[in-house]
């Protein structure tokens, strides 16, 4: 929350608050613990600043959650526009909360 609080001081309008995931594999696929998950550090985040923070998570989890806003970046990577491969944007969309993006 030190982070949290710093870009408050320090006057950033609308902090982004993103949890890791649980779990994450490297190379020898040894799982090696990350950043607290959103579901934990959102509502943490929110309790400890004045200013209105946006959370990376879906919109209703995010609302959920106490953010004020929500940043949706992988979303707008699967619009006709974007010009990533149709089969990545297809996984994407059939991907859950437990899948990487």
């Amino acid at each position: 929350m030190i982070k949290t609080r710093f870009t408050e001081l320090v006057g950033v309008e609308h902090p982004i608050v993103q949890g890791g995931k649980s779990m994450v594999s490297n190379a020898q696929a040894t799982p090696v613990k990350t950043t607290p998950p959103g579901l934990i550090l959102i509502p943490l985040a929110a309790d400890n600043v004045m200013i209105p923070m946006i959370a990376s998570r879906g919109v209703v989890a995010a609302l959920a959650l106490a953010a004020e806003g929500v940043n949706m970046g992988t979303r707008f990577m699967c619009t006709r526009e974007s010009p990533i491969h149709q089969r990545i944007k297809e996984r994407i969309v059939a991907n859950d909360e437990r899948e990487p993006n």
